[in-house]
């Protein structure tokens, strides 16, 4: 049964794109640091317009469906590859079109998330949520002194300051933010594994710590949302929660009587529902839901759905939208 369980939620080819706001996070800092170097060595490097994307697919990941289609994702893109082919190619027309696009790209993402209906989870981590704002505001901020850099060499204006200095700095203050709270972030991940890993103090093992363990495994799947991660095994769950393979599958078992993967199902489930209760005006597809709770098939998310509900996701959504959550 595990067998099947295990070939089930092995990754497939997936048409949409999940965005973790750690991952996504990272990547910003990494452009930013790009940017930088282009500003040292004076490098045609677009990186700006990827800005925009990444603060787009931040925003996505506070919401309660952080899915994008893989080519909406490399809509968004765009632009970036099609001035890295002008800037590899030497033309003149690189700086005409990316000098004023840097600052109107982020005024319009920023003005987009500012502007954007889609609710944020109610369980997002509250730091995160501070950071992302935080990040959007700046953006918008810099944007004044990129559309300064980018007037400069035609009209000619002497600001009183240096512009590329200004943006410098502001990137070294985003760059510093960013890797510190992603360091105080792996910190704390690895504090929770060091204190399991640790020996305890009493002499033997007692029905009590076995529950305690109990309780930190859930506590871990739930903090971290990990059940929503759609290439979670139980290799990984057990590192996460820092207890050993087995000991996870055992605890499972005793305390809550079914498989690991029966138990990610169930979690995954309950939050397929509080999404369909969320989307009241149904702007979001059965498929799209199943990838955001971590199925790789709309097959497999349905039979878990009937199975753990008594009812079809299809059909769930209908006893909502006709005052009634309850199925049969």
């Amino acid at each position: 049964m595990n067998f099947l369980h295990a070939v089930e939620f092995m990754p497939l080819k997936r048409k949409t794109y999940k965005c973790s706001f750690q991952a996504e996070l990272k990547l910003l800092c990494a452009f930013c640091i790009l940017h930088l170097l282009t500003i040292v060595f004076n490098l045609a490097v677009p990186v700006v317009l990827l800005y925009g994307p990444v603060l787009y697919r931040l925003y996505l990941s506070l919401t309660a469906a952080p899915v994008i289609s893989r080519q909406e994702y490399h809509l968004h893109q765009f632009p970036f590859y099609v001035m890295t082919v002008l800037g590899l190619s030497g033309l003149d027309v690189y700086h005409a079109l990316y000098l004023p696009g840097m600052p109107l790209s982020l005024l319009a993402y920023g003005g987009f998330i500012l502007m954007k209906k889609k609710k944020i989870a109610d369980d997002v981590n509250i730091p995160e949520l501070q950071l992302f704002k935080l990040l959007v505001m700046i953006a918008l901020i810099i944007s004044a002194p990129l559309l300064m850099f980018a007037t400069q060499p035609f009209m000619k204006l002497d600001w009183g300051f240096s512009v590329r200095n200004l943006i410098y700095y502001i990137l070294l203050l985003c760059v510093f933010m960013m890797g510190t709270y992603l360091f105080l972030r792996q910190r704390g991940s690895s504090s929770v594994i060091r204190e399991k890993e640790s020996p305890p103090d009493n002499k033997a093992a007692s029905l009590g710590e076995t529950s305690g363990d109990g309780m930190h495994l859930i506590r871990v799947l739930e903090e971290r949302q990990l059940y929503l991660d759609p290439l979670l095994s139980l290799e990984k769950f057990a590192s996460e929660a820092g207890l050993p393979r087995h000991k996870c599958t055992k605890l499972i078992q005793e305390e809550h009587n079914k498989s690991f993967y029966q138990l990610i199902a169930e979690y995954r489930i309950k939050h397929s529902m509080q999404l369909l209760e969320q989307d009241i005006l149904q702007e979001l597809t059965i498929e799209g839901i199943a990838e955001s709770c971590g199925f790789n098939s709309k097959a497999s998310f349905n039979r878990y759905f009937k199975e753990i509900s008594g009812c079809t996701p299809s059909a769930y959504r209908k006893k909502l939208r006709e005052g009634s959550g309850v199925c049969c």
